[in-house]
């Protein structure tokens, strides 16, 4: 049985606030309009190659949830009625309408600092470990998970095949990814769609040598309380918690009641439909991690980071959320 197409009919049955990046997507191909030279712009001093059969691919993500919170407040000022017509206007002239957009949706300068320290940290565990790897720049271009996730198959199908065709040309056989939803992706969803897809994935925690991290600040006999929150797709998609847990042997740790397969959703997916809803299930997530007495939460997705630091602002938690590449690159002052 073939997967479900949805084609452009689905504009009319999903919600629209929903929508608006879905044509972003099609039309800018990332689904908050940025500029596509955002998504290289963290490696631009690393001297990594270009050439290579094994290539580090951000799909962009990291990068892009800078701009999320800027447009989930546009919208969420504006009427149904108001936000019918923006749809309506950017099927019609979205050439001319997208860069328009760029005026009101802006990015969070914190956030997108986290994202390239998060990404720097993930090409030095991998420099540590050995690994020989390239990096595509400029053609580092979004996964379109997105399009998948919402119904809209059709789009999704030719947006993944662009992606495709960027690996085929540059001769690419193996591809290192950074995130769960990009990995998932690439990974289980291409090639149900891509005839021939042939490209090996491999999430970047898979890769990293334990003993070149075995310098990790904090031990087990000491230093700060940590506890873990398992983002869904880690788990459910990939089983990759175990291995994160491995990397960690290091750190103090104390799980939560819902952890590794039982774990419990950070909020960020419901955001476009309904954020209320959204930060209110971060909440209940970051105090049931608060709970534990860790004075820091490590996560592995850049959408589980930036739910859960809304949620420690709204509260006023006082608990740090940190990523787990950066964790994993701190090493003792001196080295």
């Amino acid at each position: 049985m073939s997967p479900n197409r949805s084609g452009s009919t689905g504009f009319h049955t999903v919600p629209p606030q929903l929508v608006i990046p879905a044509i972003l997507t099609i039309v800018s191909s990332n689904p908050f309009n940025a500029d596509n030279t955002i998504c290289s712009e963290w490696a631009r001093d690393l001297d990594i190659p270009r050439k290579r059969e094994t290539m580090l691919y951000t799909g962009c993500l990291y990068q892009l949830m800078a701009y999320s919170s800027s447009l989930v407040e546009v919208y969420s000022h504006l009427t149904p009625g108001v936000v019918a017509i923006v749809v309506e206007g950017l099927r019609r002239y979205s050439p001319a309408i997208s860069p328009l957009l760029r005026m009101f949706v802006g990015r969070d300068e914190s956030y997108y600092s986290y994202a390239s320290n998060s990404l720097r940290s993930v090409a030095m565990l991998l420099k540590r470990s050995g690994v020989d790897f390239g990096y595509l720049y400029e053609e580092d271009i979004y996964s379109g998970v997105y399009l998948h996730e919402i119904g809209f198959i059709d789009e999704f199908i030719e947006h993944a095949k662009r992606v495709y065709e960027v690996f085929k040309r540059n001769r690419v056989k193996r591809i290192i990814t950074v995130d769960p939803h990009t990995t998932d992706v690439l990974k289980n969803i291409y090639p149900q769609y891509i005839e021939g897809f042939d490209i090996e994935v491999i999430h970047y925690s898979e890769l990293v040598d334990e003993e070149a991290i075995e310098g990790l600040s904090h031990s087990s006999r000491g230093g700060p309380l940590y506890t873990v929150h398992d983002p869904c797709y880690i788990v459910r998609r990939l089983n990759l918690y175990r291995r994160v847990r491995s990397l960690l042997k290091h750190v103090r740790i104390r799980d939560p009641p819902r952890s590794g397969e039982n774990t419990f959703c950070c909020g960020g997916p419901i955001e476009g439909v309904s954020p209320e809803l959204s930060i209110s299930i971060a909440i209940e997530r970051l105090r049931e991690l608060k709970d534990t007495g860790a004075s820091r939460v490590v996560v592995s997705c850049p959408i589980c980071y930036l739910n859960l630091s809304r949620a420690s602002k709204r509260l006023g938690a006082g608990i740090e959320i940190i990523d787990l590449p950066q964790l994993l690159q701190q090493v003792p002052s001196g080295e």
